[in-house]
């Protein structure tokens, strides 16, 4: 329980810093975009956009007040319906208040470390949790060709990523 317990806080620490450093101007146009795309899968409360120079993969962060963090390098990859496809995503995952799921799974695992079953389980909740929102994406852009190719796409950058993590 310790273990996990020290796990959960250095995930935290490592989110806050995330969150607060290295940053770059989110643009207004697309802090207009995302807060039309905010609208339209159904969320009224305001979330906030914000650019990392560090991500490297698109997440959220926070219950209370969610931040999506969105990599700079997608704003040079990747063209305005593909980034687009991958805010509907995040914005997903708000909605549907995965966040505070993922704090729960995680007080879950930790009291219960010892049983395999239930660490598969999570991992099973967290792939279902993935293609729940991915759904959700795919009903509001109706395009899932463009869908399937942003993801393609940003599972190669996220690769290189790691890979010239790796070697440096």
């Amino acid at each position: 329980i310790f273990i996990y317990g020290v796990k959960a806080l250095l995930a935290y620490r490592s989110c806050q810093q995330l969150k607060n450093t290295n940053l770059t101007d989110t643009p207004e146009i697309w802090r207009e975009l995302f807060s039309k795309l905010a609208t339209q899968i159904g969320i009224s409360k305001y979330i906030e956009l914000r650019i990392s120079l560090h991500a490297i993969t698109p997440c959220v962060i926070g219950y209370v007040k969610p931040i999506v963090m969105l990599p700079f390098q997608l704003l040079l990859s990747m063209n305005q319906q593909q980034i687009e496809a991958i805010l509907l995503h995040e914005l997903a995952h708000v909605r549907r208040q995965d966040y505070l799921l993922g704090i729960i799974q995680l007080f879950v695992k930790s009291m219960f470390f010892f049983n395999p079953f239930l660490r598969w389980i999570s991992s099973q909740m967290d792939i279902e949790r993935e293609h729940a929102c991915d759904d959700m994406a795919v009903a509001i852009n109706q395009d899932p060709l463009l869908f399937s190719t942003t993801l393609k796409e940003l599972a190669h950058m996220n690769n290189q990523s790691l890979n010239n993590q790796q070697s440096i």
